[in-house]
């Protein structure tokens, strides 16, 4: 199975009410993608340099939801939710837009980056 980000972004705005949901912005999603490719190692830290530069000139608040090894959509956002930290990006009045990629990492293992943007 594969994390569509289709489904990924239905559900992230269902988890989200009664929230306004996110629009997805294709060049956060551009980013999210090279963001995705990019990373070697699953790290934190890599997300401030030249992506959160390049965010940050559009967006005066900025996050970022990492996942790797979920099967799905499904279970990606629930261990967001599971987990405090990440539910608060992924739950934050502050943001309006965001950017989503999956990768493959390895056989059956994939990468998920949500890029999380606004103005507000």
């Amino acid at each position: 199975m594969i994390v569509a980000t289709t489904t990924l972004l239905l559900l992230i705005n269902v988890a989200r009410k009664p929230i306004l949901p996110l629009k997805e912005d294709k060049v956060l999603s551009s980013i999210a993608m090279d963001r995705c490719v990019n990373m070697r190692d699953f790290s934190h830290t890599d997300y401030y340099n030249v992506y959160s530069k390049i965010i940050e000139k559009t967006y005066k608040n900025t996050g970022e939801n990492l996942a790797i090894g979920f099967p799905d959509a499904t279970t990606t956002v629930q261990a967001w939710l599971r987990s405090p930290t990440h539910k608060e990006i992924l739950k934050a009045k502050r943001y309006q837009k965001i950017g989503l990629a999956v990768c493959q990492k390895a056989p059956n293992v994939y990468l998920t980056v949500t890029l999380y943007g606004g103005n507000k």
